[in-house]
């Protein structure tokens, strides 16, 4: 269970726009509902935005044919978006930008699929603008997030009603996906599903930049955030209170770096690790308690065939570490 105790700043807050207006919004309000008393943060914001082609029926007209007119979707104080950045998915982070912008949002991020649409490069490319937005993408559609709740799978889909969630979640069809309580259906199985994102990185790597790759989903990334977790990347540092933790991939080992930049010695017992097996069970890695002075560092090693993501709590604080891109 992803639950945890935290302190942090004062009034802490997150938007995120999606690219659907009802599955993906419905699924990540259900994190918003259970986090609600978990004070991670103190404002999570799901905007959905409405596809051009949601429709209603009107009332059929003698001797005319059923006429299908677009629903009107108001939402109140919605950012008004640039002409030159109307184009999908730019629209989405350029919205994250917009909340973040004009309603001081601390962290915002866009959430979207490929869609054969032409314009990923240029959303990343803004995603990287100040104020910066992060990008939760999945390279078909978010059902083949849901579906790694049950099972690895790297089949490079083409469509959404291709992938087979049928099978674990009952009467979910592409027709009465919306309708679905698909949060609580799939809750439980969490930890294996990050386990098999990290998994079908690794397993499907590439120098293609990730909006050019199927399959490839990185929606983890973004439920790690609403947890408040830390994700960090090979080489990459991140210090929590004086400690400077910083993963280098050597060979076949995942080596953990860990310095002490305090005035004073810590022990290694404050820090722990874990991390989930193939079937989403906790291993808790153990080492031998050791004490690191002022200014100098230890390694810890991991196997990483075994470890894709390595859990890393420190102070109520707890970092990610992803050797997957």
């Amino acid at each position: 269970m992803m639950t945890r105790t935290v302190s942090k700043p004062l009034f802490k807050t997150l938007v995120i726009v999606c690219e659907d207006s009802k599955v993906t919004p419905n699924y990540l309000k259900g994190f918003v509902k259970e986090l609600a008393d978990e004070k991670i943060w103190d404002v999570i914001e799901v905007y959905p935005l409405p596809k051009p082609e949601a429709s209603t029926v009107t009332n059929k007209q003698p001797h005319k044919s059923e006429r299908k007119k677009r629903d009107l979707i108001v939402v109140k104080d919605e950012p008004i978006i640039e002409e030159e950045h109307k184009q999908v998915p730019v629209r989405y982070v350029r919205e994250a930008q917009l909340w973040r912008l004009e309603r001081g949002y601390d962290e915002g991020w866009a959430v979207y699929d490929k869609d054969g649409h032409p314009y990923h490069a240029a959303a990343y490319t803004l995603s990287l603008v100040e104020p910066l937005v992060h990008i939760a993408f999945t390279s078909i559609a978010i059902e083949h997030w849901f579906l790694l709740h049950f099972e690895q799978n790297d089949t490079p889909f083409t469509k959404s009603k291709d992938v087979p969630l049928a099978k674990h979640v009952t009467g979910y069809t592409s027709e009465k996906k919306a309708g679905t309580e698909i949060f609580d259906e799939i809750r439980k199985t969490l930890e294996l599903a990050t386990v098999n994102a990290a998994w079908l990185r690794k397993s499907t790597v590439s120098e293609l930049p990730f909006y050019e790759r199927n399959p490839y989903i990185n929606i983890d990334h973004l439920i790690f955030r609403l947890y408040g977790y830390h994700r960090v990347g090979m080489s990459t540092s991140i210090s929590i209170k004086h400690i400077s933790i910083t993963p280098i991939l050597n060979g076949n080992d995942l080596d953990v770096q860990v310095e002490n930049k305090s005035k004073s010695a810590i022990i290694t017992d404050e820090i722990k690790f874990h991390s989930y097996d193939g079937d989403g069970q906790r291993i808790v890695h153990r080492f031998d308690r050791e004490r690191i002075d002022p200014q100098n560092a230890t390694i810890f090693s991991f196997d990483i065939s075994e470890v894709l993501q390595l859990y890393i709590e420190i102070h109520n604080e707890i970092i990610v570490v992803d050797i997957t891109i």
